[in-house]
């Protein structure tokens, strides 16, 4: 397991003043004799001390607080991988330390790569509870069963996490931010719907947590009368895509949504658009950015996650954008908004709060009310969740289409009744 550490906290001034003035006067005598015949002796002595010894101390320590820890934990290299979400968290960081911290506290972020090894997700949230983290922020599971156990013991939130695992939905600790895969399956579905496709098909990375696609998918089909007819899962570094295509576009299919990882998403969308060109396509997958570009004239026309926020004359779009340059985080896609806006989510409901703990945020997130930090759709973590998952808060989702080489938001809507946001 990798961990690195981004320290973003100022360092301390601490300045120690000592005056000391120091004086000492020593008073005259005088004596004055005079004889005569007449013997007259008069004598004047006077004699004067003064003396005055002033010191002045002033000692003034300023020290800064600790910081606020929070970490990033998921898969953020191997096979399935989201390397833009631990940098998004840095960038939002960054932003927030620069005004000031949280009521003058600097926020440090700790980032626990599993390397998309589920075994490894359990010690990195105990490494969360032995480092004091108040949040985990920006997390991605594989399982998440027995990271949240341990973090559901200690009290530690997870918020702005990548909804995947069962977990996530039901865990009384989870606080997402965005609709993850399943706004993503409802509304690339619908959109291929609007895009004219009657017979549908989802493929889908074979994995226990990725069997619910379909139905996800279906969610956002019902207001068209449409529903998956072909299901195809695809094993992990699939040698040869030939067969998923063949299997995906079976039974006079016209349209295909595809769940992959990057390098599986890019093998199966070229073999897929040698086998039909024109097919409606949408597309779920990590290193979208990157995948994009290698797709080149192959992605005309795909519809994705509208992971990009295009509203520039936003100001929390503006902000986004400024504080992921500043940091050097070079993608701005995949899930780099929603977890920003999950360091944003932390940093208001924190800032109401004498100390900040684990437990402490949790009480407050689940009392808050209605959360607007712009980037996402409002939150109240007091409310039930949507389509009877506890733990599903965000109903609006955005895709996006790429039109001569560019990507075109196709805006934000609900995934289930299919109104803008």
């Amino acid at each position: 397991m990798r961990v690195v550490r981004f320290r973003l906290i100022a360092v301390g001034l601490v300045l120690l003043l000592l005056a000391a003035a120091c004086g000492d006067d020593e008073g005259e005598s005088t004596t004055t004799e005079a004889a005569t015949t007449t013997e007259a002796a008069t004598t004047t002595e006077a004699a004067t001390t003064t003396e005055a010894t002033t010191t002045t101390e002033a000692t003034t320590t300023t020290e800064a607080a600790p910081p606020i820890k929070i970490m990033s934990m998921g898969a953020y290299s191997g096979l399935i991988a989201n390397p833009e979400i631990a940098p998004a968290v840095d960038a939002a960081i960054q932003g927030i330390n620069r005004d000031g911290g949280i009521n003058g506290v600097m926020l440090e972020q700790i980032v626990c790569d599993t390397e998309g090894d589920p075994n490894l997700e359990a010690e990195c949230a105990q490494q969360a509870v032995d480092e004091g983290a108040a949040a985990v922020i920006g997390s991605i599971f594989l399982s998440g069963a027995d990271a949240y156990a341990i973090l559901e013991a200690a009290g530690i939130p997870v918020i702005g996490g990548v909804i995947n695992t069962q977990a996530d939905f039901t865990s009384s600790v989870s606080f997402p931010t965005g609709s993850g895969l399943v706004g993503s399956a409802a509304n690339l579905s619908a959109g291929l719907a609007d895009a004219g496709a009657t017979t549908l098909a989802t493929v889908y990375v074979d994995l226990p947590q990725a069997a619910a696609i379909p139905m996800f998918g279906n969610a956002g089909l019902g207001r068209y009368g449409l529903e998956y007819t072909v299901s195809v899962p695809v094993p992990l570094g699939a040698p040869d895509m030939a067969t998923y295509v063949a299997a995906a576009t079976s039974g006079g299919v016209d349209g295909v949504s595809i769940f992959l990882s990057g390098q599986d998403a890019l093998n199966f969308v070229v073999a897929l658009k040698q086998a039909n060109p024109d097919i409606n396509t949408a597309i779920m997958m990590s290193q979208m950015d990157e995948t994009l570009a290698a797709l080149g004239e192959s992605a005309e026309g795909l519809i994705f996650p509208a992971s990009y926020p295009t509203d520039m004359e936003d100001p929390a779009v503006q902000r986004f954008y400024a504080d992921m340059e500043a940091a050097g985080a070079e993608e701005t896609g995949g899930n780099a908004s929603a977890v920003y806006a999950g360091v944003l989510v932390f940093a208001e409901v924190a800032a109401t709060l004498d100390e900040v703990t684990g437990p402490a945020m949790v009480e407050a997130l689940s009392a808050a009310g209605v959360i607007d930090v712009g980037l996402i759709g409002p939150l109240d973590f007091s409310q039930p969740g949507l389509l009877s998952l506890p733990r599903l808060f965000q109903a609006c989702h955005g895709i996006a289409v790429i039109e001569n080489g560019e990507p075109v938001g196709l805006g934000s809507r609900n995934y289930l009744t299919g109104e803008a946001c």
